[in-house]
């Protein structure tokens, strides 16, 4: 290869070497758009803070029903922008070991995430 040939070889390498940086500069410069999993994922881990753990004590007085009324608010005003499927399994995870596995036994065979959030 003479100097003349290695001289363009370098000239074309160093303009795919640009074009190169310069996609990669546009494509770090635009802000990707949040995912519907990202945004749920922002709005569940405040919320789920703010519940308490869910406790099943009919003895006491102290059924679902009776927790969600207390809570309903809160879940759909501040996780509006969440799918019921999303409230659902909210509402599953501040289910206490115990209440989560009475509730799984009564609506088997179905799965916690076959079910609607009413």
């Amino acid at each position: 290869m003479d100097a003349q040939q290695l001289k363009l070889v370098m000239h074309m390498q160093r303009k795919a070497n640009l074009e190169m940086v310069e996609q990669i500069s546009r494509m770090f410069a635009q802000p990707a758009a949040p995912t519907t999993e990202s945004r749920n994922v922002s709005i569940m881990d405040p919320l789920s803070e703010r519940l308490p753990t869910l406790i099943y004590d009919q003895d006491n007085q102290c059924t679902f029903d009776s927790r969600y009324i207390q809570y309903e608010d809160l879940i759909e005003k501040e996780g509006n922008e969440l799918d019921d499927a999303s409230k659902a399994r909210l509402v599953l995870m501040k289910l206490d070991a115990q209440s989560y596995a009475l509730y799984t036994t009564v609506i088997l065979p179905k799965k916690p995430a076959d079910l609607k959030l009413e």
